[in-house]
């Protein structure tokens, strides 16, 4: 018989769950922004010219969605919350690994797609510092979650 074994949340402090539970909304508004324009995001994505469009936004917004649990106070089996901790480091040096690159390659992209087509930024200096902030934040968050 095989039985589900759920942890209780870590006992963070309140300052550590704000931090990173405003992450968590932030990754969620960029996912479901991302999805409702999906197709407009994947043309975005697929500017980046670095693996193909599908599959970079399947990774995107899989690893946005996976890394919330993590983030939040919940009860998690002990594989979910690695795999979300994970998620949470993962995801924001994907972004700028996907922004450094085609900076360096002089690639002109008008949106970045952080947000989908919605609250569009050229991809520039501005971008790169937003993503470097992004990926202290998760860097920041993944040490804090306590797997």
């Amino acid at each position: 018989m095989n039985k589900v074994i759920a942890i209780t949340p870590p006992n963070n402090s309140k300052k550590i769950w704000i931090v990173t539970g405003a992450l968590a909304a932030l990754l969620l508004f960029m996912s479901v922004t991302q999805l409702i324009s999906l197709g407009a995001f994947t043309d975005i994505v697929a500017e980046y010219d670095l693996l193909p469009a599908r599959l970079l936004v399947f990774m995107i917004i899989a690893l946005q969605l996976l890394a919330i649990p993590a983030l939040l106070p919940l009860k998690l089996s002990p594989a979910l919350r690695t795999i979300s901790a994970y998620s949470v480091l993962l995801l924001p040096i994907l972004w700028s690994v996907m922004a450094v690159q085609a900076y360096a390659r002089g690639l002109i992209i008008e949106n970045c797609g952080c947000y989908g087509i919605y609250f569009a930024q050229k991809l520039g200096l501005g971008v790169l510092l937003q993503d470097l902030v992004f990926t202290t934040w998760g860097i920041y968050s993944f040490l804090k979650i306590k797997l």
